[in-house]
């Protein structure tokens, strides 16, 4: 029924055709993030250690590294207490650091979290370190946290939002505060 050639030219079109799926199977999965689901963070804020309303006073300078975030600190006071494990109260100062990733960069993961600048006004997800890490990192600072709920730790003000939250900058704004800072 099939002769050599058409044999030929079938093997040649599967071998085609299972090539293009495989490239276009690449493109899908290289754009794909890896985001918990909603419910991974919703218990994760459940099961944060500290839930404040703060006020940033101080942002401390970035690191940039080679590859992947950007980190720095940030330095708060306590607005209100909805919940304390570390038994927080108004006026109190803490600190914690965030940090922020290019869109370009290409590293998948989480959603990135906002630039967060100073009189940023919201509500954060914290965590409080062991007394094991505090001593291996040597912290000296009193009342030193960190985000529980990854990208989903942040609820800012409706004017932080606007006013003193960033989006995720693109590496062109990035290598320009380098060039800025050094």
């Amino acid at each position: 029924m099939f002769n050599k050639k058409t044999s030929k030219r079938l093997t040649v079109n599967r071998k085609l055709v299972s090539g293009l799926m495989l490239a276009i199977t690449g493109l899908i999965c290289g754009s794909i993030q890896a985001e918990l689901p909603p419910q991974a963070y919703v218990k994760l804020k459940a099961e944060s250690e500290e839930y404040l309303k703060i006020r940033v006073t101080h942002v401390g300078p970035k690191r940039p590294q080679k590859h992947g975030p950007t980190y720095y600190t940030v330095q708060a006071k306590v607005l209100s207490v909805s919940r304390s494990k570390a038994g927080l109260r108004r006026g109190e100062t803490i600190h914690f650091e965030s940090f922020i990733q290019t869109v370009e960069s290409g590293v998948p993961g989480a959603t990135w979290l906002p630039e967060i600048k100073r009189k940023w006004t919201g509500r954060v997800y914290l965590n409080g370190f062991s007394e094991e890490e505090k001593t291996a990192s040597s912290m000296t600072l009193k009342n030193v946290f960190e985000l529980s709920a990854h990208s989903q730790s942040y609820e800012p003000g409706p004017l932080s939002r606007r006013l003193y939250s960033r989006e995720t900058p693109t590496d062109e704004e990035l290598q320009e505060y380098r060039r800025l800072n050094r």
